[in-house]
């Protein structure tokens, strides 16, 4: 397993590990599990990213006691003139 380190100052980007799977976490919750071959990703960096096998990762994410990776909201598909406002 090896922890990814920034490339700039604003992002740590996965390239050079898009065959293996990508943990980023922030110490506390899961921010996402990338699989292999699903194309770069990029996080702040502030959150840790590392990446490895799926069971490297999965031991890691135990050992740290990290939450699950919240689900996403949809998307609001309502142009901001047609919202309601709220009073």
């Amino acid at each position: 397993m090896k922890e990814i380190q920034p490339t700039t100052v604003q992002v740590k980007l996965s390239d050079g590990h898009e065959d293996e799977f990508v943990l980023v976490h922030d110490g506390e919750q899961i921010i996402e599990m990338v699989e292999p071959n699903s194309g770069k990703f990029g996080t702040p960096p502030g959150h840790t990213m590392l990446a490895g096998t799926k069971e490297e990762l999965e031991t890691e994410i135990a050992r740290l006691k990290l939450k699950p990776k919240r689900p996403r909201r949809p998307i609001e598909r309502t142009p901001p003139s047609q919202r309601p406002k709220d009073e």
